[in-house]
């Protein structure tokens, strides 16, 4: 994390936009240990999370339940072809356990849950007194997608690292925020690798989804979300 950063310039275009992008947040090293480390993690390590009729689900990525996550999956794209709230992704939970010093955890332990990081997020918004909320990394399939909502319920600031290289706009899963009413896109946002976004929700502010991603795509998209109160 780069703490030499032109920070009054960052503030002004969060003020002015509601909010900005870091274009290189880590260092390449750190970076590419994070991606390689998710592409190799172990696959049971995964949660898939989805809503449905049913509501929210977060199921262990076990041989066992691959048959139910899948059905799971299903009953989101059928309820997003209705207009309904609803989505399907990969998500971890927790540490994978008390003494883990993989590289997640420890970059959990060192960067997302210093004291470093919440200054860094209050010099780029302004604000002071935050408190890390829930994070998480997010695996995003051909078949995955997040439905219109607002962060809110969330906190005050909202952040996404994006961790996949050489993604194309085509391959869907870009980041969309929208404009007046929810009736158009204000701002489409490729994931861009080691690029951090930082965002305002507060009062609904910022409204978005995440693109379905076709089933020809191959590639995940790796992201870490946190929100900050």
């Amino acid at each position: 994390m780069d703490i030499s950063k032109n920070f009054a310039t960052l503030q002004r275009r969060y003020k002015e936009d509601t909010y900005v992008i870091d274009s290189s947040f880590l260092t390449e090293d750190t970076c590419k240990k994070l991606t390689n480390f998710l592409d190799t993690m172990d696959k049971t390590w995964w949660y898939h999370s989805s809503m449905t009729g049913e509501g929210k689900k977060e199921i262990r990525r076990l041989p066992k339940n691959l048959a139910t996550i899948k059905e799971r999956r299903d009953e989101a794209q059928k309820l997003f072809s209705t207009e309904t709230f609803s989505y399907s992704f990969d998500r971890t939970i927790g540490n994978h356990y008390e003494t883990c010093r993989c590289q997640l955890c420890s970059f959990d332990k060192n960067v997302i849950k210093s004291d470093e990081f919440r200054e860094y997020i209050e010099r780029v918004t302004g604000q002071t007194g935050l408190k890390l909320g829930t994070f998480f990394y997010t695996r995003y399939n051909a078949g995955d997608f997040l439905y219109p909502h607002t962060d809110s319920p969330n906190g005050k600031v909202a952040l996404v690292l994006h961790l996949t290289q050489n993604w194309k706009p085509w391959y869907g899963g870009n980041l969309c925020l929208l404009g007046n009413k929810w009736k158009s896109v204000r701002k489409l946002l490729v994931p861009r690798y080691n690029s951090l976004m930082v965002m305002d929700i507060v009062n609904k502010k910022n409204p978005h989804f995440v693109e379905y991603i076709p089933e020809f795509v191959k590639e995940p998209r790796y992201a870490m979300v946190c929100w900050f109160e």
